[in-house]
């Protein structure tokens, strides 16, 4: 069976066993997880180190908090607390028997995805397929079902696809997602708005930030601290950079998901470490 590594979604449900307290920190995200996962996956343990859920012995089954921390954080009423982490829990133990992780890989509805370099260096036995991208980032492949994420692998390859198709299919699903995103400008900074999960992807698409920095006129300056934030700047702009810097800085020593600690130029048609 292939490896499986699902990132999912909130579903709402109206099933609410008891409230439950404002977690403090993934950690205490992540035990909640699993005293509900436990009584299905008897074998689950968290993986500290990774901030994840380990489902098997082997390791192949991997659940990740995603955005579900946030929106715990972001809730006052610890009964509409429950009702999203029992209706997280119960998309998690669906994805993970859905049938659709088998068989030939839908095309339609796969994009390309930053990540952190860790996110591969700690796969352990699933076998992600990944490309460098720059910094300290990684590109990988996600398969957008509706109310979860997969993953491509090594093992797709041995189906039919080939890095031609992945790339082709990948990029021109990516364009649909940049005609429905917003550029939202605070002062000098502009944020990239998407659906939540995608902000970050659009960092790959050399004609968009060469479209950006012909009208700024300058070269661009970019963190993407966050899978769901993404933020850039004119390189001109001082002050706007040391901020962005410091905000950038503040998202990976708190957030859920944190992406890159480091920031970006756009130069000659690609992205570089930005250092200065």
């Amino acid at each position: 069976m292939r490896a499986i590594l699902l990132f999912l979604f909130i579903a709402l449900s109206s099933t609410v066993r008891a409230d439950i307290p404002k977690p403090e920190t993934l950690d205490d995200t992540l035990e909640m997880m699993l005293e509900r996962l436990l009584p299905t996956y008897p074998e689950a343990r968290i993986n500290r180190a990774n901030r994840n859920i380990v489902l098997d012995p082997s390791g192949n089954v991997i659940f990740n908090p995603d955005n579900i921390h946030s929106v715990l954080r972001n809730l006052e009423n610890g009964a509409d607390r429950e009702a999203e982490l029992n209706a997280f829990i119960a998309t998690m133990i669906t994805a993970n028997t859905d049938a659709g992780l088998e068989g030939a890989l839908p095309l339609e509805i796969l994009y390309p995805v930053v990540r952190h370099q860790s996110f591969v260096e700690n796969d352990g036995s699933l076998g992600l397929y990944s490309e460098p991208f720059v910094g300290d980032m990684v590109r990988v492949y996600a398969i957008d079902y509706p109310d979860y994420v997969a993953y491509v692998t090594k093992d797709h390859f041995d189906d039919g696809l080939t890095v031609d198709t992945l790339h082709a299919v990948a990029a021109r699903n990516l364009s649909r997602k940049i005609e429905g995103t917003e550029f939202q400008q605070h002062g000098d900074i502009i944020l990239v708005v998407n659906d939540g999960f995608y902000e970050s992807s659009l960092v790959v698409d050399n004609a968009l930030w060469e479209s950006f920095s012909e009208q700024l006129g300058d070269d661009i300056i970019m963190a993407v601290p966050a899978r769901d934030l993404l933020m850039f700047t004119p390189a001109s702009a001082g002050e706007s950079v040391a901020f962005m810097n410091d905000y950038r800085d503040e998202i990976i020593a708190d957030g859920a998901h944190p992406l890159s600690a480091l920031s970006y130029i756009w130069n000659d048609g690609a992205w570089q470490v930005y250092d200065r």
